[in-house]
């Protein structure tokens, strides 16, 4: 199987391509974000998903925003700056590992605040719909990435002889739950941080 070596984005995988490069090269070595580490577990464990693209997203969070009347954003609800930030509030939500079930538990427990209580029924009402649709989102596919390695179906020594995880400050809940359950399954797993020296 392969190596991989996981970096945080696009902008380290060219650079650890260039260091690797720079090595001598070598045969076998597979570049990746969290993103491509998640496809590729779906992959290897036979999953069938269809990853939303932004564009159908953005239009996905706007039909949605439409259809909830949110009365305390009101006019703003349909302009597309709030669009963005709705939903990056919701990938951010979903890489914490927050579900909107607990999101909505959490905020009846503060006294159920209108304008964050109407962005918990935005994201439910989107996690819904992809769950209707069979589709993913980024911060989804880790879950079901997740749940592909809880079980067993994805991953095993043999083919995945050696994971790195290069470079990293700190990871999200998601990454830090993938790992949990990456590590037991691969070979063998190296995380290396930065840090001064």
């Amino acid at each position: 199987g392969a190596v991989r070596v996981v970096v945080a984005g696009s902008l380290q995988a060219r650079a650890f391509r260039r260091r690797l490069a720079g090595a001598g090269g070598a045969l076998g070595v597979r570049v990746l974000t969290f993103d491509g580490l998640y496809a590729e577990i779906l992959s290897a464990g036979g999953a069938a998903f269809t990853q939303l693209s932004d564009p159908v997203q953005y239009r996905l969070f706007a039909a949605i925003a439409g259809e909830s009347k949110l009365r305390h954003y009101g006019k703003i609800a349909g302009r597309h700056g709030f669009i963005q930030v709705l939903r990056d509030i919701v990938q951010e939500l979903k890489t914490d590992l927050v579900t909107p079930g607990a999101l909505l538990a959490g905020l009846a427990a503060m006294g159920n605040p209108p304008r964050l209580v109407e962005i918990a029924r935005v994201y439910a009402a989107y996690q819904a719909r992809l769950q209707e649709r069979g589709w993913a989102d980024r911060a989804g596919l880790g879950w079901l990435a997740v749940e592909a390695l809880q079980a067993g179906q994805a991953v095993s020594p043999e083919q995945w002889p050696l994971v790195i995880f290069d470079g990293f400050d700190d990871f999200a809940p998601m990454q830090a739950r993938l790992l949990t359950w990456l590590a037991p399954c691969a070979g063998e797993c190296v995380v290396t941080l930065t840090g001064s020296e």
